[in-house]
């Protein structure tokens, strides 16, 4: 089951697409010093599907998942995000994705190489959804990865990125009425550049994002969002939590822009960074651009060390100073994701390392 990307991989074209995004990745925006990639000696992947069991959700099975030549309607792209779009016009497949299940898992594996792929998902009715991506040592992944939310329907998207280099690059497209929850969840990784970018111009449409980060070592986190909101009634909801540990650096910018058309909106964008150490760095820069009178914008953001109010009430209780921080960092993260218990599990295992 994997796709055939076009021969074009090995040309002179995709030579200068490799160098494009060498630039885009290296450039080190926010942050003390770039990733450093050698692409020219990267094998090429393609993303591997692993029908792996998951407790308290069901494996998608294949009738769920095609490998089919996509159009990539350009509402489907919308914002731009620059390096993917003109990527994506050189990829003739993807992996599509139409969940039925009420609660459908899937894992995607990615070898030691370059692994570059879309993923297409369709919500066509209500149902949650959790996409778990990993890789192997010495992979670099770019995840580019499209929502399409259908009328009325109410659609949760959980994700789980870890290990290797990553850049990801998602978007969504929602309908009239419709409701999209995402809980994108990042673990692991010496450079990860997430880029999340929505363009909302349906009536009534809700869109949450609910994201974290545990950022240790000398890996590093670039992340932005960016929510444009085109209609009436659109209710928006960002917020990124981030723990950075050891000599970790992270950088986290959100930007909702409400234009004039789009009346008794309501919009919140959060972003907040819990630092474990002080050779750690961190840098939120929250960004409303509102254009419109009849709404409600608020935004919120901090970067802080732990309480030690908080750790001396837990040594009260018996715990250890360490474990005591420990689980003030967990109880920080694992608050947006507690009905995804393999998510909880997972941020446990990756303090306690």
């Amino acid at each position: 089951m994997t796709p055939n990307l076009l021969s074009e991989f090995e040309s002179d074209k995709f030579l200068d697409l490799r160098k494009k995004f060498l630039e885009s990745y290296d450039s080190g925006k926010k942050m003390d010093e770039p990733v450093k990639l050698d692409f020219d000696s990267l094998p090429i992947n393609k993303i591997s599907p692993q029908f792996e069991k998951c407790d308290h959700f069901e494996t998608l099975n294949e009738n769920e998942i095609t490998h089919k030549i996509h159009p990539f309607y350009e509402e489907g792209l919308n914002p731009k995000s620059n390096f993917s779009n003109y990527l994506l016009a050189f990829l003739e497949e993807g992996i599509y994705l139409k969940p039925h299940s009420q609660k459908g898992y899937l894992k995607f594996f990615a070898k030691t190489g370059l692994t570059l792929e879309p993923v297409i998902v369709e919500f066509e009715n209500d149902c949650t959804l959790f996409l778990h991506f990993s890789g192997g040592d010495g992979s670099v992944c770019l995840d580019f990865i499209r929502v399409f939310v259908k009328e009325n329907v109410k659609a949760k998207l959980f994700f789980l990125f870890e290990n290797g280099k990553r850049g990801i690059d998602f978007s969504s497209k929602l309908e009239n009425g419709s409701t999209l929850e995402v809980y994108p969840v990042v673990l692991k990784g010496e450079g990860i550049i997430f880029n999340s970018t929505h363009n909302i111009d349906k009536k009534d449409a809700f869109y949450v994002e609910k994201s974290v980060s545990l950022i240790k070592g000398k890996d590093k986190l670039r992340q932005i969002t960016l929510v444009s909101e085109n209609e009436e009634g659109i209710k928006v909801d960002v917020e990124a939590r981030s723990i950075l540990d050891d000599s970790s650096r992270c950088f986290i910018k959100g930007i909702l822009n409400v234009e004039k058309r789009a009346k008794k909106s309501e919009s919140h964008y959060g972003g907040h960074c819990l630092k474990f150490s002080k050779e750690s760095k961190a840098l939120i820069e929250p960004q409303l651009e509102i254009k419109s009178l009849d709404v409600k914008a608020t935004h919120s953001a901090s970067v802080s060390n732990v309480d030690d109010e908080k750790v001396f009430y837990l040594e009260s209780r018996g715990l250890e100073r360490e474990k005591a921080r420990k689980e003030i960092g967990i109880g920080f993260l694992s608050s947006f994701v507690k009905e995804n218990q393999f998510l909880e599990k997972k941020i446990e295992e990756n303090f306690n390392e």
